[in-house]
């Protein structure tokens, strides 16, 4: 392969540059890890189902080696990196949907010419770790079933096969005021009035339409979304204020979610024109939407909310990563994290899948864009976990540990895993897409009359096979 292409910003790299390793960190995060993350993860990870070509460019070690034709990246060697030829669409195409500018081009041959640093860690801990949430989000196929007359969706396959498998059958169908009732106080916490007749399904799907994006509903959430914070009780405090009517006016344009948390993470590093309301940073704030000032509890908090997963204690018990995850917490908030309370070893199984390398540098949009990637296992079971448990009052998944390593399985694993793949790649992250589907499953619509036996060899109702929730009290 003739390189004769090499470009002159490429030749102005000096000795005193390649040699300087934290300007070769800086020189990746800014330039190079961008690009792999929304051009190249989704088919070249430890998350993708088959990994194209057997090539992982998720870590320094898989980059390295390569694939079935060789290595993808030589340090100092444009000649000998595959990766060059494929984004010059020579041998290989990459990436396939369109070629990369000009200007991006000459990032990955200057950091070649520079050695190539990375800092990204060869992660061995994810193999030892079979933890059923760490493994990829695969679409699963939808099931047969013996009685194909009952379900009104794929959701209800997922729960009928296994209704089936017990010998057990779904309960009826709740009748059309039983079912306006419900929806009234999942979606805006009231009992509908008598005077709100109504008299056919077509009726019900159009006033579910109408709740969805009322600003009742929109208020609803926002307010679930403030008690996660723990911080309902300061809402009438000006920061608070501003940060629920972000949060409000995010529910009622069903802003995408992986937008929604990319703001509220790091809006001030997103390109202008993807940024939010400044109002969203707000969830960062010292003292303000988040209770506790300490970085290390602000990153917990992130992590359980957002993935369900404890990341502080990812990194609690690696000394070489002391220091990098000093400067990231105090970027957090700009505060010191000295304070950090111990951790609790027990609870810590190593690290999520694809955990960045935690440094000062845009640590938080780094932070951000690994949990709201579509190859992240977490972040999408996490969400639909939460509708589920919108619309029938518990998840799939026990909500009171996340989706810590210790949390026993969901009830419907393949159903959670479709439900977050919809919500992905059916949806783009619509919350309110994946709820209205949820909500207009015959699986939602039962009644609370179990049929035959099942209230006897299911009483928890684990399996689906009837109603026994609806939604929270109306204030």
């Amino acid at each position: 392969m003739t390189l004769l292409r090499i470009t002159f910003p490429v030749l102005l790299v000096t000795s005193a540059v390649i040699a300087d390793e934290e300007a070769g960190i800086e020189y990746f995060e800014d330039h190079i890890e961008p690009v792999l993350m929304d051009h190249c993860y989704r088919c070249h990870s430890s998350e993708s189902e088959e990994p194209a070509g057997g090539l992982l460019l998720d870590t320094r070690r898989g980059i390295r080696e390569g694939g079935e034709t060789g290595p993808a990246v030589v340090p100092n060697d444009l000649e000998e990196s595959l990766l060059v030829s494929a984004i010059h669409y020579e041998d290989l195409e990459m990436p396939p949907e369109e070629m990369l500018d000009e200007e991006t081009i000459q990032h990955f041959e200057t950091w070649i010419q520079m050695g190539a640093p990375d800092p990204r860690e060869d992660n061995d801990s994810d193999s030892a770790d079979p933890h059923w949430a760490s493994v990829a989000v695969v679409r699963p196929k939808v099931p047969e079933v013996k009685d194909d007359r009952w379900p009104l969706n794929a959701i209800d396959n997922f729960i009928l096969r296994r209704l089936e498998e017990a010998e057990l059958r779904p309960a009826a169908e709740a009748s059309i005021e039983i079912q306006y009732h419900r929806l009234c106080r999942i979606l805006i916490s009231r009992t509908p009035e008598e005077s709100e007749g109504i008299p056919d399904q077509q009726t019900l799907d159009k006033r579910l339409d109408e709740l969805l994006v009322s600003e009742s509903h929109a208020t609803l959430r926002a307010v679930d979304w403030i008690n996660q914070l723990r911080a309902r009780e300061d809402i009438a405090q000006k920061t608070h204020l501003r940060y629920f009517l972000y949060v409000t006016d995010a529910f009622r344009k069903d802003k995408p979610f992986n937008q929604f948390i990319n703001e509220q993470l790091a809006n001030d590093l997103l390109p202008e024109g993807m940024r939010g309301k400044p109002g969203a940073l707000l969830f960062l704030d010292r003292g303000s939407v988040v209770a506790s000032p300490n970085p290390a509890s602000r990153l917990q908090l992130i992590g359980r909310i957002f993935t369900g997963r404890n990341l502080l204690c990812t990194q609690c018990h690696d000394d070489q990563k002391n220091d990098r995850m000093e400067s990231f917490l105090s970027g957090l908030t700009g505060g010191s994290s000295n304070d950090a309370p111990p951790q609790q070893k027990e609870s810590c199984v190593g690290m999520p899948t694809g955990f960045p390398v935690l440094t000062s540098r845009n640590a938080r949009l780094k932070l951000a864009q690994w949990i709201t990637q579509p190859t992240n296992p977490y972040t999408a079971r996490v969400i639909a976990n939460s509708v589920w448990q919108e619309a029938f009052g518990r998840g799939l998944v026990d909500t009171e540990s996340g989706f810590a390593p210790t949390t026993d399985p969901p009830t419907h694993p393949e159903l959670l895993d479709w439900l977050a793949w919809q919500l992905v790649h059916e949806h783009k992250w619509s919350r309110r897409k994946l709820l209205k589907q949820v909500l207009q499953s015959a699986t939602w619509r039962q009644s609370e009359t179990a049929q035959g036996r099942s209230d006897v060899q299911d009483p928890d109702n684990l399996l689906y096979g009837r109603s026994t929730w609806h939604g929270p009290e109306p204030e």
